[in-house]
């Protein structure tokens, strides 16, 4: 879907009016409904070379190379572009400010919403990763934007997105209340099961040291390194530890998961022995070590 930003511009100069083609019907909500999934009113442009502006994406050109998936529900962005997402919002006489726009998504560079306003233009509100939380988007560890109250239901949102990892787009517009309810419980137990898992990390480090038992250090940095690639796909990872990594936080997650892979092996392979007792199965898990030592560098470049 590779799209000419100089087509677009020579299309403006011959006249051609802005939002000139249909986004599609409407996210309407029904009477009393407290959450809406995005999900099939979303239309998806690419733009790979990141050289389109929100202006370019508006007019007529880009508007019809906008596509909806067969299948709403799988939408899916590859890492290394910047990806457009367009859908009307009608609240149907609800008030703005009690909805937030909920999109769960966690490892990206730069992520903008773009508002339409009756009194026209759009109310741009961006986050870039590692950066500080700005008005009108909510600190989490996923992407959360508070609506703005003069939100125009004639035209579009668009959502901005520029990430190194591919995403699976996906959401729902909900009322604060209930989002708060149920994110809650979630945030708690997820953090009593990381806490739990560090535990053990550290349980295993302190048996190595006394015990000198070199299964346990593998065991523990296997899971340490699990560990981390878990908090990083939940987006916690470039929200509290490594948010001086900007962008690159993105390819984190990933290179945990080789390094788990590869002491995972070491363990099985120290903890029992198999180069004395079963070197087939000893070679086995050698050969199984290989993907994991050529991913790791390639995840770090983002080129796996």
């Amino acid at each position: 879907m590779l799209l000419s930003a100089g087509v677009l511009l020579s299309l403006a100069a011959a006249g051609l009016p802005a939002d000139a083609c249909d986004p599609g019907p409407p996210l309407t909500l029904a009477a009393g409904e407290q959450r809406a999934a995005l999900q099939s009113h979303l239309q998806l442009l690419e733009d790979p070379r990141r050289e389109l502006t929100l202006e370019q994406v508006a007019g007529p050109l880009a508007c019809e190379r906008f596509s909806r998936p067969e299948d709403p529900s799988q939408i899916y962005t590859r890492g290394g572009s910047r990806f457009w997402v367009r859908l009307r919002i009608d609240l149907v006489g609800e008030r703005a400010r009690d909805w937030l726009l909920y999109l769960p998504i966690a490892n990206f560079e730069r992520a903008c919403t773009h508002w339409p306003l009756r009194a026209g233009g759009y109310a741009t509100r961006c986050v870039v990763a590692g950066g500080e939380t700005v008005a009108g988007v909510i600190r989490h560890n996923r992407l959360v934007f508070t609506l703005p109250d003069a939100l125009d239901p004639e035209r579009p949102v668009f959502f901005e997105l520029e990430s190194r990892a591919p995403h699976d787009v996906r959401g729902a517009l909900a009322r604060s209340e209930l989002f708060l309810s149920e994110d809650h419980p979630r945030q708690f137990l997820g953090g009593l099961f990381n806490g739990l898992l560090f535990a053990t990390v550290l349980y295993n480090l302190i048996f190595f040291v006394a015990a000198r038992d070199r299964a346990s250090l593998f065991f523990a940095v296997h899971l340490l390194s699990l560990g981390l690639a878990m908090i990083g796909f939940e987006g916690r990872g470039q929200e509290y530890l490594w948010t001086w990594l900007g962008s690159w936080g993105a390819s984190v997650p990933t290179a945990m998961l080789s390094l788990a892979f590869l002491f995972g092996c070491l363990c099985g392979r120290d903890f029992l022995l198999t180069q004395k007792r079963a070197p087939r199965l000893d070679a086995m898990l050698r050969l199984a070590m290989v993907p994991a030592v050529v991913s790791l560098p390639l995840s770090l470049l983002s080129i796996a």
